[in-house]
């Protein structure tokens, strides 16, 4: 396949033959497949389904461990993609090791996954993959639940709390435009609804979770479905207890210069803390940001496609809270086989800090730390030529200057250890400031994040869309078949 388009085609048609198979499960594993092999019977409990739209999901047995009380003021999660929900991949409280020579345990996932973990206080990890299995393991490796929701692929999940105090495991299927929101102690559905029409969403897309509401792509009712980029049709903004529709946005069309094209991979990035109130963010597939206000939907700025042709597959992040004035950071390209395009925009009104083109095009996610931006860089073009490599690059927040570019192992062909279609995942910074990132030429890596230095990297043998999770001494990454743990030394 060359190029994302021709995979986003190819994923199209195997989404169709997904929804025919639609399924609706919950299982509860007492042991899952690992690196050795083993596994214990898997215990299913199968409704009986009128239709997929009237799916009825029993609670599974009880797990073999389960998450003890959490004081939320004290709690450091790696709750989304990016860490939190401004995106930006930064772990303020947590160090992970700066040494990735032999990994603590592997957790066997299946192919072709494309998600993110994450983690809560205890550090116990939340993967979700693409036979529709969501699964806690503790910092150990131990599969603490695994429940079945979907026969096919999953977003990677948000946690966040509900009304209640209970922390939940946000999450959407590929396909049908559903919602489900799982106990993260014991796995129970507490939250299954239907937003939306029947819909696919592409490759690693992201859900949200923040300020009571769950933040989704799909497709309305009244939608066209977009066929520039293969582009998600419309956002949905979901109350996070009852699931009840609080706004949908689907004009992209009228939007000032979006032409039709929603996001791909979509990743939301919300200001739970903006002025006069909370904020939504999000990239278009073709480069293209919108700013919402969370609670109405209304668009509150938006910033045109940097061109006609541009096409991305990366997203936004945002500064922190403390920083002074809010930045968002996003990365597009500006045509298919053309060189990438990295903006700063100002939270507040949408205007344009400062833009920085660079010679390879950008498909990940930056992230934010220690007034830097990290952005992996690997154009469509150089995908095509045997033996190329990509470069993580450093940028200064404030003005763009590039501050050094590290380049990663060289590829030996093309795709030869990829799941398509991007070449980066987005990277993760520790609070020591080790940055770690993974590509697909199957090697992970921690550099220093203030020189480049590489401190040490780990061939997995298989790409890595997901991005890494940071914990207490520990990072995880999951590539498109493994989940991988690498922990400080006691």
């Amino acid at each position: 396949l060359i190029g994302t388009h021709a995979h986003a085609a190819s994923r199209m048609r195997r989404a169709s033959s997904t929804a025919l198979a639609f399924v609706a499960t919950l299982a509860v594993v007492d042991a899952y497949p690992r690196t050795d092999g083993s596994a214990a019977p898997l215990l299913q409990h199968q409704p009986e389904l009128s239709s997929p739209s009237s799916l009825d999901v029993p609670s599974p047995t009880p797990p073999k461990a389960a998450l003890g009380a959490i004081d939320q003021a004290s709690c450091a999660r790696w709750k989304g993609k990016g860490g939190d929900d401004t995106r930006a991949g930064h772990s303020v409280s947590y160090s992970g090791p700066s040494q990735l020579d032999k990994p603590a345990w592997t957790f066997a996932t299946g192919s072709n996954n494309y998600q993110s973990p994450v983690v809560d206080c205890s550090g116990s990890v939340y993967t979700a993959i693409s036979n529709g299995m969501v699964t806690k393991l503790s910092i150990d490796g131990e599969v603490l639940w695994s429940v079945s929701i979907f026969a096919g692929h999953l977003a990677t999940p948000a946690l966040d709390y509900d009304a209640a105090g209970k922390l939940v495991v946000y999450i959407t299927p590929l396909i049908g435009s559903r919602a489900f929101g799982l106990d993260a102690s014991n796995g129970n559905v507490l939250l299954n609804v239907t937003y939306g029409s029947a819909s696919v969403n592409l490759d690693g897309w992201s859900v949200g979770a923040a300020a009571g509401v769950l933040v989704a792509s799909g497709r309305a009712a009244d939608a066209t479905l977009l066929k520039k980029n293969m582009a998600t049709s419309s956002i949905f903004v979901l109350d996070a207890s009852t699931g009840a529709k609080l706004w949908s946005f689907s004009d992209f069309e009228g939007v000032a210069s979006l032409e039709g094209s929603g996001p791909y991979n979509f990743m939301p990035v919300v200001a739970v803390d903006d002025t006069p109130g909370p904020s939504l963010m999000y990239e278009t597939s073709n480069g293209a940001v919108v700013k919402h206000d969370l609670r109405t939907g209304a668009v509150l700025w938006q910033i045109a496609s940097p061109s006609e042709e541009s096409m991305t597959t990366a997203g936004c992040a945002m500064t922190s809270a403390e920083a002074q004035g809010r930045t968002l950071v996003c990365v597009s390209t500006l045509a298919l086989l053309d060189t990438g395009l990295i903006r700063a925009i100002d939270v507040a009104d949408g205007s344009i800090l400062w833009q920085t083109h660079t010679e390879l095009g950008g498909e990940a996610g930056p992230a934010i730390a220690d007034g830097r931006v990290y952005v992996g860089l690997l154009g469509f073009k150089q995908k095509l030529t045997p033996g190329h490599k990509g470069t993580m690059t450093a940028l200064n927040v404030s003005t763009g200057e590039i501050l050094w570019q590290t380049q990663t192992h060289a590829n030996p062909s093309i795709g030869s250890a990829s799941c398509v279609p991007d070449t980066f995942n987005n990277a993760a910074v520790g609070a020591d400031g080790t940055v770690y990132f993974g590509w697909w030429g199957g090697h992970v890596y921690a550099l220093d994040g203030a020189t480049g230095s590489k401190l040490s990297s780990f061939a997995t043998g298989s790409g890595i869309q997901g991005g890494p999770a940071i914990g207490d001494g520990v990072v995880y990454f999951q590539t498109c078949d493994n989940l991988y743990a690498f922990r400080t030394s006691s």
